[in-house]
């Protein structure tokens, strides 16, 4: 079980929370709660908190996962992440790509895309077997079978980037 760290983005309130936790012998630590309105507030929150944790315990960060906030976290000592993020992208007819970047796939440019892939070398089912401009049709038309298609694609694209991560990892590169 896991104790959750509060706070805000005060240092001190945070410090005091996982100290409280370590004393109650918890089996792992999230940090939750206000994160921020911000990716420079949660950074600087990370920054700051994570020197605090001990080593032998897992660290999970509650609610992120946008690949600029996991690569900051895994740096800053974070173990492990949860989020609706590719989920919710996909939900709005956004997709995530091998990069940083976002495509929002009711932009009028994919609708002539009829040989691009959603994200070429992307070897998803959705990529593999659609165009761009037939997925931007499903957007646009409000199909229903468009949130399955780029759901599938994106928890593939963050599963890909997870793997990423992990690989930079053992090669001591994070």
């Amino acid at each position: 079980m896991f104790g959750i760290v509060h706070g805000g983005l005060n240092k001190e309130k945070r410090i005091e929370s996982l100290r409280m936790l370590l004393d109650m012998g918890f089996d792992g630590l999230a940090i939750g709660g206000s994160l921020g309105k911000s990716k420079k507030d949660l950074f600087e929150l990370l920054e700051n908190i994570m020197p605090n944790f001990p080593n032998p315990l897992p660290r999970h960060l509650l609610g992120i996962a946008d690949y600029k906030s996991i690569s900051v976290g895994v740096a800053q000592g974070i173990d492990s992440f949860d989020s609706c993020y590719p989920t919710r992208m996909a939900r709005h007819g956004t997709i995530l790509t091998q990069g940083d970047e976002t495509l929002n796939m009711r932009r009028s440019t994919f609708a002539q895309q009829f040989s691009e892939p959603l994200v070429p070398g992307c070897e998803c089912s959705t990529c593999r077997r659609h165009s761009r401009a037939y997925i931007h049709h499903l957007v646009k038309a409000h199909e229903p079978v468009a949130c399955t298609l780029l759901t599938t694609h994106n928890l593939r694209a963050m599963n890909d980037f997870m793997l990423r991560v992990r690989n930079r990892i053992l090669c001591n590169e994070m």
